[in-house]
């Protein structure tokens, strides 16, 4: 029969069913309770939050500041869920891993002769998963927050012949915000941008040609690589990787 745990750790407030999550300015609370199976001495009991950062390579410089903020619970697929406990891809490399958890140790003080000895009678480590809350962040390449794409306009069904040419210009819609970790809020994230379109045809007597539909596509991609960034990839660099 396998062994009771000890130690059980207690998170108040939260309803995530999966694993306790927590964003920025949050308090962490909860208690740990004990049950030993016979009576037992201990000199301490500590109770830490604790953070683990594992990567290959090491950061450069340049985006150092990027790094003293909070980071994200990364990499850990026990920790990477969502509603309902269904796992979520959180698009990390193998490479990296942040993890989080509240750990609690009692130890007991042994003094055998004239040495000090600590004892480690329990311990016990909880997984915590942490969301930062930021503000949308502005442009890292502002020339880049622009996307201009031109397109010659051909007549007809069989596409014969150039009419004109039709200029499209988006702005960077804003950051996708997800909600606290714990929200109930069923409405879908979204945001919007906005489509500037110009025609120039080849001819003043020409109208402009009518819009039938407006799809988007929506596309993450995972920067990493076998040595250190020098600054912040841009867009453009998407096609080489």
């Amino acid at each position: 029969m396998r062994k009771k745990d000890p130690i059980d750790v207690v998170f108040l407030n939260n309803q995530t069913p999966a694993v306790p999550s927590y964003t920025t300015l949050e308090t962490i609370s909860g208690y740990v309770a004990v049950q030993m199976d016979k009576d037992t001495s201990f000199t301490t009991l500590g109770i830490t939050f604790e953070g683990r950062k594992e990567t290959l390579v090491e950061k450069n410089e340049t985006i150092a500041q990027a790094h003293l903020e909070l980071p994200p619970s990364v990499g850990d697929k026990m920790v990477s869920s969502n509603i309902a406990g269904a796992l979520a891809d959180d698009m990390c490399p193998e490479m990296a891993k942040i993890f989080y958890r509240i750990r609690v140790c009692i130890e007991r003080e042994r003094m055998p002769g004239d040495r000090r000895v600590i004892e480690s009678i329990a311990e016990k480590a909880v997984p915590v998963r942490i969301i930062p809350a930021k503000t949308n962040p502005s442009p890292e390449h502002p020339g880049e927050q622009n996307s201009l794409v031109e397109k010659e306009v051909k007549k007809g069904t069989f596409r014969v012949g150039v009419i004109g040419r039709i200029k499209t210009k988006v702005c960077d819609p804003q950051s996708l915000q997800l909600r606290h970790p714990r929200s109930t809020n069923p409405e879908p994230i979204n945001t919007s941008t906005t489509i500037y379109l110009r025609f120039d045809p080849t001819s003043a007597d020409l109208l402009p040609p009518s819009l039938e539909s407006c799809q988007t596509k929506l596309k993450v991609s995972t920067y990493y690589a076998s040595e250190a960034f020098k600054g912040f990839p841009t867009k453009n660099e998407l096609d080489v990787w």
